[in-house]
């Protein structure tokens, strides 16, 4: 089939425009989550969390047809190492090894799988977490889990993905299994996490945590007059803590942010917007695609 190169390593098929998938049977699908609900590999996921992030929860029919067009079947050898092997690739992987040396050597420790090829897929597979995708991770694994060819491999992804993605959409840096990470405590840190988490760095991802958190609260209600908040307090704070799966490894895995911000009483409720920003402590500083990280939460008084 004749194709257009767009610049190194990337093809264009000239074909008739690919057909629209046929949509998947709901009700089909809605079966598939209750089993696997039931099913061993998700034994220790709380009935709770799957049911949050699957009740109501639609098939993506166009996700089956991208698993039979992966480049690594589709481009010719030398176009599809052109694409993904170059100076600044090989660069980056350098970098990414020397940054995370610890966790790549633990990773070798503990599966037998050298530092080296684990970079190395890490980089075919997202650029060293640069490319991370737009398609929702639990739709996509759920979808692909109960349609399509090698499903028992993809319900083994959807089951592991409570150790990452559920983890943070849920709101907590380190949720554990007996529940101790209080997302109301975390929030500032949290969102700290995620923005790095969603910029491919997991520095602040795993199962234990440790943090303290203070703010200095100026009153501005005789600077600023707001016609719906009958107080307005200016934030100043810091937040300082440790996530990592090895309690040894806390540490090495801190963090400290600064935050600016404002609370707004609203009756009842208080709405917080806070910016939280990483500072420099000698530890992996957490990678965010904006400096600023942005929290917003609402509750209530005293609360």
């Amino acid at each position: 089939m004749p194709a257009l190169l767009l610049g190194p390593g990337i093809a264009l098929a000239q074909a008739q425009p690919q057909e629209a998938p046929s949509p998947l049977d709901g009700a089909e699908f809605a079966r598939c989550l209750g089993q696997l609900k039931a099913s061993a590999d998700f034994k220790a996921i709380q009935p709770a969390t799957f049911a949050r992030y699957t009740d109501g929860l639609a098939p993506d029919p166009t996700v089956l047809p991208l698993l039979n067009r992966q480049p690594e079947f589709t481009l010719p050898p030398w176009d599809y190492l052109a694409m993904l092997v170059d100076d600044e690739r090989v660069a980056d992987g350098r970098a990414a090894m020397t940054r995370w040396s610890k966790e790549l050597q633990q990773i070798e420790q503990t599966t037998g799988v050298p530092a080296a090829i684990v970079a190395g897929v890490w980089g075919v597979e997202s650029n060293f977490g640069q490319n991370l995708g737009g398609r929702p991770l639990v739709t996509s694994l759920a979808t692909l889990s109960c349609f399509g060819r090698r499903q028992s491999y993809f319900r083994g992804e959807f089951a592991a993905a409570r150790d990452d993605q559920i983890r943070r959409r849920v709101g907590k840096i380190a949720e554990t299994e007996e529940g101790l990470a209080d997302p109301a405590d975390l929030t500032r840190l949290e969102d700290l996490a995620r923005a790095a988490a969603d910029s491919g760095d997991p520095a602040l991802l795993g199962r234990h945590y440790w943090f303290a958190s203070s703010e200095l609260q100026l009153p501005l209600d005789v600077l600023i007059r707001l016609a719906v908040a009958s107080s307005v307090e200016g934030i100043v704070g810091l937040d300082f803590g440790g996530v990592a799966d090895d309690i040894g490894d806390l540490w090495d895995r801190r963090a400290l942010d600064v935050a600016l911000g404002s609370n707004f009483v609203l009756g009842p409720l208080v709405l917080r917007l806070h910016f939280a920003r990483a500072i420099d402590i000698g530890a992996p500083l957490p990678v965010t695609a904006n400096p600023w990280v942005t929290n917003f939460s609402l509750s209530w008084l005293g609360g």
